[in-house]
Protein backbone atom coordinates (compact mmCIF):
# COMPACT_ATOMS: atom_id res chain seq x y z
CA UNK A 1 0.00 0.00 0.00
CA UNK A 2 1.49 3.21 -1.08
CA UNK A 3 1.81 5.57 2.00
CA UNK A 4 0.51 9.63 0.94
CA UNK A 5 -1.81 10.30 2.90
CA UNK A 6 -4.91 10.01 0.33
CA UNK A 7 -4.30 6.63 0.12
CA UNK A 8 -4.17 6.30 3.85
CA UNK A 9 -7.75 8.64 3.90
CA UNK A 10 -9.23 5.96 1.76
CA UNK A 11 -7.97 2.54 3.31
CA UNK A 12 -9.68 4.06 6.47
CA UNK A 13 -12.69 5.56 4.85
CA UNK A 14 -13.42 2.03 3.06
CA UNK A 15 -12.90 0.80 7.12
CA UNK A 16 -15.24 2.60 8.56
CA UNK A 17 -17.78 1.86 5.78
CA UNK A 18 -16.88 -1.66 6.70
CA UNK A 19 -17.16 -2.19 10.34
CA UNK A 20 -20.19 -3.13 12.47
CA UNK A 21 -19.23 0.17 14.96
CA UNK A 22 -16.44 2.33 15.46
CA UNK A 23 -14.21 3.06 18.54
CA UNK A 24 -12.20 6.47 18.35
CA UNK A 25 -9.28 7.32 20.19
CA UNK A 26 -8.46 10.45 19.87
CA UNK A 27 -5.37 12.57 21.61
CA UNK A 28 -4.06 16.75 21.23
CA UNK A 29 -3.57 15.70 17.77
CA UNK A 30 -7.16 16.20 16.85
CA UNK A 31 -7.07 19.15 18.39
CA UNK A 32 -3.89 20.67 16.24
CA UNK A 33 -4.73 19.14 13.19
CA UNK A 34 -8.46 21.42 13.71
CA UNK A 35 -5.71 24.31 14.32
CA UNK A 36 -5.03 24.36 18.12
CA UNK A 37 -1.48 24.85 18.24
CA UNK A 38 -1.70 27.38 20.98
CA UNK A 39 -1.14 24.55 23.38
CA UNK A 40 1.99 23.97 22.34
CA UNK A 41 2.88 26.83 20.61
CA UNK A 42 3.57 30.63 20.64
CA UNK A 43 0.90 31.20 17.57
CA UNK A 44 -1.21 34.16 17.72
CA UNK A 45 -3.93 32.46 19.52
CA UNK A 46 -1.98 31.98 22.37
CA UNK A 47 -0.36 35.52 22.48
CA UNK A 48 -4.18 36.87 22.17
CA UNK A 49 -4.98 34.93 24.82
CA UNK A 50 -1.81 34.74 27.03
CA UNK A 51 -0.58 38.21 26.56
CA UNK A 52 -0.07 39.04 29.78
CA UNK A 53 1.33 35.91 31.32
CA UNK A 54 3.06 36.11 27.83
CA UNK A 55 4.58 39.28 28.50
CA UNK A 56 5.20 39.11 32.76
CA UNK A 57 6.50 35.65 32.97
CA UNK A 58 7.87 34.87 29.46
CA UNK A 59 5.96 31.76 28.69
CA UNK A 60 5.55 30.72 24.84
CA UNK A 61 2.50 28.07 25.19
CA UNK A 62 -0.68 26.84 27.12
CA UNK A 63 1.35 24.23 28.71
CA UNK A 64 4.08 26.97 29.84
CA UNK A 65 1.97 28.98 31.16
CA UNK A 66 0.36 26.15 33.02
CA UNK A 67 3.50 24.60 34.26
CA UNK A 68 4.81 27.95 35.08
CA UNK A 69 5.94 27.97 39.09
CA UNK A 70 3.89 30.87 39.98
CA UNK A 71 4.70 32.94 43.47
CA UNK A 72 1.25 32.96 44.16
CA UNK A 73 -1.66 30.53 44.41
CA UNK A 74 -4.01 33.49 42.80
CA UNK A 75 -1.14 33.90 39.81
CA UNK A 76 -1.51 30.15 39.11
CA UNK A 77 -5.26 30.32 38.86
CA UNK A 78 -5.74 32.74 36.87
CA UNK A 79 -3.60 31.26 34.44
CA UNK A 80 -6.06 28.24 35.05
CA UNK A 81 -9.08 30.27 34.61
CA UNK A 82 -7.63 32.15 31.32
CA UNK A 83 -7.30 28.73 29.76
CA UNK A 84 -10.76 27.60 30.82
CA UNK A 85 -12.56 30.66 29.97
CA UNK A 86 -10.75 30.29 26.44
CA UNK A 87 -11.63 26.68 25.67
CA UNK A 88 -15.17 27.31 26.64
CA UNK A 89 -15.19 29.99 24.04
CA UNK A 90 -13.22 27.82 21.69
CA UNK A 91 -14.93 26.65 18.41
CA UNK A 92 -14.84 23.09 17.32
CA UNK A 93 -13.54 23.52 13.15
CA UNK A 94 -14.13 21.38 10.19
CA UNK A 95 -11.83 18.40 11.44
CA UNK A 96 -14.43 17.99 13.93
CA UNK A 97 -17.20 17.93 11.66
CA UNK A 98 -15.73 15.89 9.16
CA UNK A 99 -14.99 13.28 12.00
CA UNK A 100 -19.20 13.52 12.94
CA UNK A 101 -20.05 13.15 9.14
CA UNK A 102 -17.88 9.52 9.01
CA UNK A 103 -19.34 8.43 11.68
CA UNK A 104 -23.21 9.70 11.31
CA UNK A 105 -24.28 6.35 9.64
CA UNK A 106 -22.29 3.76 12.14
CA UNK A 107 -22.34 3.05 15.95
CA UNK A 108 -19.76 4.80 17.87
CA UNK A 109 -17.86 5.95 21.27
CA UNK A 110 -15.22 7.89 21.01
CA UNK A 111 -12.47 8.11 24.07
CA UNK A 112 -10.31 11.18 24.29
CA UNK A 113 -7.58 12.65 25.93
CA UNK A 114 -8.72 16.34 25.01
CA UNK A 115 -9.35 18.44 27.83
CA UNK A 116 -10.80 21.06 24.95
CA UNK A 117 -13.99 20.21 25.00
CA UNK A 118 -14.39 20.24 21.42
CA UNK A 119 -15.92 17.00 21.17
CA UNK A 120 -19.14 18.48 23.04
CA UNK A 121 -19.72 20.54 20.57
CA UNK A 122 -20.48 18.46 17.55
CA UNK A 123 -21.02 14.96 19.20
CA UNK A 124 -23.47 13.74 22.04
CA UNK A 125 -22.39 13.73 25.76
CA UNK A 126 -23.15 9.87 26.26
CA UNK A 127 -20.51 9.10 23.05
CA UNK A 128 -17.47 10.26 24.35
CA UNK A 129 -15.32 8.98 27.74
CA UNK A 130 -12.82 11.61 28.81
CA UNK A 131 -10.55 9.49 30.03
CA UNK A 132 -8.39 11.93 31.99
CA UNK A 133 -11.20 14.40 33.08
CA UNK A 134 -11.59 18.00 31.76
Amino acid sequence: MNNNQYCNAEFLLQKIQESDAVLVGAASGLSAADGKHFWYQDDNEFKRVFKSFRDKYGVRSAFDALYYPYKTTNERWAAIATLVHHLYESKAGQVYKDLKILLQDKPYHIMTTNQDFLFFQDFPADKISIIQGD
